[in-house]
């Protein structure tokens, strides 16, 4: 895959994870793009207003981030929440598009497993994030997050609790792995490994999670 079509495909990720139309459609506040450099430690963020601002932004910065001629030279994350300021934290957070999960796999593990066998509805998507899978359960449309900034995390932390998932990566302001990039740890690329059309109330997914084992 080329450096625009990986691009690309991180875009029209983020254009189907938001229910925006197009890559020229804004989220409904801003998305923080962050790039860490294994080698240095060096961190470097942006924040972009649609989809195609990923596009612009990597292109223009090529440099920053091929500084060897590898697309895939740094490690690349994205805030999933959306937000009304830069400085990444909860206090910002205006909208969630979907719960999500980080999980390492396990060789004895399988989606039936973790999921159907708990009686929790199968991901709306996921990725492969190099060591694990980062599984989403997404919204018709994000949900503005208003009051209920508790209520978002605690369903995550039980979800995380019942399926082994990394309960400390449930926070609103979590960053993690965009498609189409590189791990770092061990040079695997983030990849989709399944996405539907299924979308979810919040009420339906609190029930599946919040159900007596």
């Amino acid at each position: 895959m080329s450096q625009l079509e990986f691009k690309t495909s991180a875009a029209r990720f983020f254009s189907w994870l938001y229910s925006l139309p197009s890559l020229d459609s804004p989220f409904p506040g801003l998305i923080e793009i962050r790039v860490r450099f294994p080698a240095s430690g060096e961190i470097k963020r942006t924040w972009i207003r649609t989809p195609g601002e990923y596009i612009i932004w990597t292109t223009s910065s090529y440099r920053m981030f091929s500084p060897s001629g590898d697309f895939g030279a740094p490690d690349v994350y994205y805030g999933v929440c959306c937000h009304s300021g830069r400085d990444g934290t909860k206090a910002t957070v205006t909208h969630i598009p979907a719960l999500w999960l980080d999980i390492d796999v396990l060789p004895t593990l399988t989606m039936d497993t973790i999921f159907k066998v708990m009686g929790i509805p199968d991901p709306s998507l996921v990725l492969s994030s190099g060591r694990g899978w980062h599984c989403y359960w997404r919204f018709r449309d994000p949900l503005p997050v208003g009051e209920n900034r508790f209520l978002f995390e605690m369903l995550m932390k039980a979800l995380a609790v019942r399926t082994g998932a990394d309960v400390a990566a449930t926070d609103l302001s979590r960053i993690l792995r965009v498609p189409g990039t590189v791990n770092q740890k061990n040079g695997k690329t983030v990849l989709v490994l399944n996405r539907t059309a299924e979308v979810f109330t919040l009420d339906q997914l609190a029930a599946a999670i919040l159900r007596p084992d």
